[in-house]
């Protein structure tokens, strides 16, 4: 499969995934309880903390061990 093939294979899930998401709200904005909505933000917040934790930041850590601060680190000992 060849990349612009899978790019756009990729995109449309994407597409598809915030649509349903979307259209989720709009149909029942109004009849959401405050217990459920609140139980949606904190797992919409937990996704966007591991995703930013195992995507930004463990890298990250491990370029640092690795990188310009090996040397910083030998000093430290």
């Amino acid at each position: 499969m060849t990349p612009l093939i899978s790019s756009i294979i990729s995109i449309s899930i994407i597409l598809v995934g915030t649509t349903i998401g979307s259209l989720f709200v709009f149909f029942i904005k109004k009849e959401i309880s405050d217990k459920f909505s609140s139980i949606i933000l904190g797992f919409a917040g937990g996704v966007m903390m591991a995703a930013a934790f195992f995507g930004l930041l463990l890298p990250a850590i491990n370029e640092s061990s690795n990188g310009i601060y090996k040397d910083i680190k030998e000093y430290d000992d």
